[in-house]
């Protein structure tokens, strides 16, 4: 998710990355793939964590059955010129857990700069 899909060149975004284990049980050793394709990020702030900004890997950790965790990446955008696009995909790359349902392991959004 993303608070602004067309920031102007000067403008910014910031991204949103929730996760949530609907899972029966706890899973550990959770990492997400997230890297910003365009601008510079400015701050980064993990619910639980850590998130490496140069690497785009946010080392969650366990995360309870049940229970959500959250990442918002703020961008910058200056410098970027107009109409560039950008698509930004979030994805589970590492979990103690076998899924049973893979088609919600990642999460993609496209933006534009005006």
């Amino acid at each position: 998710m993303a608070d602004n899909y067309t920031p102007s060149g000067a403008g910014y975004v910031n991204y949103t990355v929730t996760i949530t284990n609907n899972g029966p049980l706890a899973t550990s050793g959770v990492n997400i793939s997230f890297v910003t394709g365009g601008g510079t990020v400015f701050s980064s702030t993990p619910s639980q964590g850590t998130y490496n900004s140069t690497t785009g890997v946010w080392s969650i950790g366990t995360i309870n059955s049940g229970s959500s965790v959250t990442l918002t990446v703020y961008v910058g955008m200056g410098g970027v010129p107009s109409g560039t696009v950008y698509t930004q995909t979030a994805t589970i790359t590492v979990s103690s857990e076998t899924d049973t349902n893979l088609s919600n392991n990642s999460a993609t959004v496209t933006i534009t700069v005006a």
